[in-house]
């Protein structure tokens, strides 16, 4: 396969850096271009991602006319889109910041995709999301696969809502021809589950919150039986590079395709956050206070309402113990069979990794807790003294 020139937009950010990571790793030679809102050169380093053969171009997607300067300026063979907007978990099922998630979405997609078919872009990869699907809470997805509906508008989180828009416009531009070049541009889309690994800002420090700030990991919402998927940063940055890979080759089969990406380990809720916390620092919960989903449910809709009239964000809401209880989960079959996709990194390493990592970024930011050992360490000698 020749050297092309890819553009990764969100390419400094936690799934995108994973995804320049891997592509450095596997393909050396080829030319990337990482294309972001903001350039912090500091973070890049730290992230493992400056390199001679990688460009940095601050850039905002909803700028079209810079954006489409870069494009015709630079002109890429293929594009990995994974620059987006997640809301942050406590407005997860709240409409309040659904204008901007459809803007960088949903606009920002059609922005990139217009500005790749000007210039003959021939391959182009969506960073999607499980939730374009599972984020219809009225029902439960056990062992779904790539055939089940996408979510419509009204019914989900506004994260998956505007990302199965996106999608459909990447899957419908397969196929395109550029005026220009004559090329044909060729999509697909990759659906990670809930992603943790280095860098994660938002799973992972929500569930060790727990047990530093909170003090509760003693409570399990309904029955912790409950069957859901995560996935490695390092195992779906790994199925961006085969789909791409896949859509240059002369065998295109991922073409229009896409495709559920996971550890193929589904777990219950219950235990992936006790394997956390056990990482982290070696906690694991001397008790389990079992508490209903139906009454967790409604102590959640009294928490929103407190958060809402204190502006401090509580760990409960309806949309948490939704969360907490739903299963969902996906059959791994077709991104095997297309993509040749199996994880490389098990949950147990992923989170050794990620946990080791998140330790060592609270212990520069100073707000590192002692482990168990160490805090009972602490009250011997008080107690001496």
């Amino acid at each position: 396969m020749a050297s092309p020139l890819v553009f990764v937009t969100g390419g400094t950010g936690f799934v995108g850096s994973a995804i320049v990571r891997a592509l450095l790793g596997k393909h050396p030679t080829w030319k990337l271009s990482v294309l972001d809102m903001s350039i912090d050169k500091g973070m890049c380093q730290e992230r493992g991602i400056t390199h001679p053969n990688v460009e940095f171009v601050a850039i905002n997607i909803l700028d079209i006319p810079s954006l489409n300067e870069a494009f015709q300026h630079r002109r890429p063979e293929a594009v990995i889109h994974v620059a987006g907007f997640v809301p942050p978990l406590e407005d997860r099922y709240r409409r309040r910041l659904w204008k901007q998630a459809y803007r960088i979405n949903v606009d920002g997609t059609r922005n990139v995709l217009d500005a790749a078919k000007k210039v003959g872009v021939k391959a182009f990869v969506y960073t999607s999301t499980c939730c374009v699907v599972i984020d219809d809470y009225t029902q439960s997805y056990a062992n779904i696969d790539e055939r089940w509906p996408v979510v419509e508008q009204g019914t989900a989180s506004i994260y998956g809502e505007t990302k199965a828009v996106a999608e459909s416009l990447v899957l419908q531009a397969n196929g395109s021809v550029c005026e220009e070049t004559k090329s044909t541009l060729l999509t697909c889309s990759i659906r990670p589950a809930t992603t943790f690994g280095e860098g994660d800002h938002q799973l992972l420090p929500s569930i060790v919150s727990c047990i530093i700030d909170k003090n509760e990991s003693v409570f399990q919402v309904g029955d912790g039986l409950n069957l859901w998927d995560t996935v490695y940063v390092g195992n779906s940055a790994d199925a961006h590079v085969l789909a791409l890979e896949n859509l240059l080759s002369d065998d295109p089969s991922a073409a229009g395709e896409a495709f559920f990406i996971q550890n193929n380990e589904p777990t219950s809720f219950r235990e992936f956050c006790l394997a956390v916390w056990k990482q982290y620092n070696g906690h694991v919960p001397s008790f389990t206070v079992p508490v209903p989903a139906g009454l967790a449910w409604v102590l959640g809709a009294v928490m929103e309402a407190l958060t809402w009239f204190t502006h401090t964000p509580a760990t409960l809401s309806r949309g948490s113990v939704n969360d907490a209880t739903a299963i969902r989960y996906a059959s791994g079959e077709k991104s095997r069979r297309i993509l040749g996709y199996e994880p490389r990194f098990s949950t147990e390493e992923g989170l050794k990794r990620t946990c080791t990592e998140y330790r060592q970024r609270r212990e520069k930011s100073g707000s590192h807790p002692k482990s168990n050992t160490e805090m009972l360490i602490q009250q011997l000698k008080a107690s001496l003294n």
